[in-house]
């Protein structure tokens, strides 16, 4: 059963058992079946070797491994390469030594924190780590690979939950790092973290996950932070929870989805839509979404040029699909019981959309890799006809994945304003293609993406019918 209560600013919404959705399935479409005891998994997606085809990093804490699959381009992958690694408690991926390869970054969590990285030669195969010391103390905590003090370096981010203090450890660029305190608040204990840039001054700023409400910390350009106070009633929700940053409006300014009570089973979501000047107003309240949700991916997933918001936690997976106004509707919940902390959230299959990996262990099955395709319907060019009789506009991107460029095809029913553009993995504008008034019929466009970084992007074409968007994989 499922009612909308409507109230100012907010939409408050129960949600019964999960159903079918527009997007994913709720069986996998592909599984890899793991011997032996594995619990607490964590998984990443990233480009590991030549084939631009995305690999997945899967930690394992309990039984102390880290194994590589390599992705064959449709979704499925085959075994490759396994590290031990005394449990592997997060991991990140990004190129850190700046040689153009994606390299791995393990947290490691026994008697002391310590921190593994994994350099990449491109050739996909991993070589043997090279452990520093982690800030300490943050036995449970996550980071954030950013670059916080704007010397192109990339830093990492971290705290501990039911802690007070956030830690920066500053990038050299060659895989060297200097640990030091950012900033403490006393008696608050901090339980969720994103980074971002959320006063639009082109620094990555940071927002906490408190008790009851959110604590902003402002970057003043060199890496250290301002504190701006608190924004946001949670309604005592707040606990052990998640916030992803993203665009759920129609402005340029940063938003937020989240989850602040997974840790104690309240399960709700929120959004809130930024200022611009790092303040953000609720907008909607969604309750009993039936799962704990620890991880937040906003991006758009249906591919209606709109951002959603992706959750994925202990108990299953949750997509709430966005409107363009900051409101999100519930179209997809996968109760599978999955062992797993870290998701990998990607397009693994190169057909323009995202999809994501976990892992499971039911009670009749195995336990498992488990990949679920994102099942969008993308109409291919000799569909276009069909478009324009419904009286629809098309658009269709000629290559994907895109290499230095591609051909952008869009139809008109009748006459019209349009504007061309496209947006990356967050939302943001990354290039203008076309604005202006377009006649009725076919149009032909070039993207020129030789200077936009390697990643996921989606093709929009808004006109006075309807807007249309198309994603795509950029590859180097």
């Amino acid at each position: 059963m499922r009612f909308n209560l409507l109230l100012p600013a907010v939409v408050l919404s129960t949600v019964g058992s999960g159903r079918a959705s527009a997007v994913f399935s709720m069986t996998p479409d592909w599984t890899y079946n793991i011997t032996g005891m594995q619990t607490n998994l964590r998984i990443v997606a990233a480009c590991l070797d030549e084939d631009s085809i995305p690999d997945l990093i899967v930690g394992n804490v309990n039984k102390e491994t880290l194994t590589v699959f390599y992705g064959v381009g449709d979704g499925t992958f085959t075994l490759g390469e396994e590290h031990s690694s005394i449990c592997p408690n997060w991991i990140e991926s990004a190129d850190i030594d700046e040689d153009g390869n994606i390299d791995v970054l393990v947290r490691t969590i026994n008697q002391t924190d310590t921190l593994s990285l994994y350099f990449n030669s491109g050739t996909g195969l991993l070589e043997n780590p090279i452990k520093i010391s982690g800030p300490g103390g943050h036995l449970e905590g996550v980071f954030l690979i950013r670059d916080i003090n704007s010397d192109t370096h990339l830093d990492l981010i971290t705290f501990g939950w039911l802690m007070e203090s956030v830690y920066a450890m500053l990038g050299d660029g060659t895989g060297g790092f200097v640990t030091e305190l950012l900033f403490t608040e006393d008696d608050v204990a901090f339980m969720g973290i994103e980074c971002g840039d959320i006063d639009n001054d082109s620094d990555n700023d940071i927002v906490i996950l408190c008790w009851q409400k959110f604590s902003v910390w402002l970057n003043n350009g060199d890496g250290s932070f301002s504190w701006a106070g608190y924004c946001c009633d949670l309604d005592n929700e707040a606990s052990f929870g998640t916030l992803g940053f993203g665009f759920l409006n129609g402005d340029e300014y940063v938003d937020i989805a989240s989850t602040p009570g997974a840790g104690y089973g309240t399960y709700s979501v929120f959004s809130f839509t930024g200022d611009g000047q790092g303040f953000f107003e609720e907008v909607g309240h969604w309750v009993d979404l039936g799962t704990v949700l620890i991880q937040t991916d906003v991006s758009d997933y249906n591919l209606d040029g709109n951002n959603d918001a992706f959750f994925t936690g202990y108990a299953g997976s949750l997509l709430m699909l966005g409107d363009g106004n900051g409101n999100l509707t519930y179209d997809y919940y996968n109760d599978y019981l999955p062992y797993c902390f870290e998701v990998a959230v990607v397009d693994l299959d190169l057909d323009g959309d995202n999809d994501y990996v976990t892992a499971s262990k039911t009670f009749s099955s195995p336990f498992r890799l488990e990949v679920f395709l994102n099942k969008t319907i993308q109409l291919g060019i000799d569909e276009a006809e069909a478009g324009l009789s419904a009286g629809e506009p098309f658009l269709a991107v000629s290559e994907n994945p895109v290499a230095s460029s591609a051909g952008i095809h869009f139809l008109l029913p009748v006459s019209s304003e349009i504007s061309l553009f496209v947006l990356d993995i967050s939302g943001r504008v990354a290039a203008h293609i076309q604005e202006g008034n377009a006649i009725a019929g076919e149009h032909y466009a070039n993207w020129n993406t030789a200077d936009l970084p390697t990643g996921c992007y989606t093709v929009v074409l808004r006109t006075d019918h309807g807007v249309v968007s198309r994603r795509c994989v950029r590859i180097r």
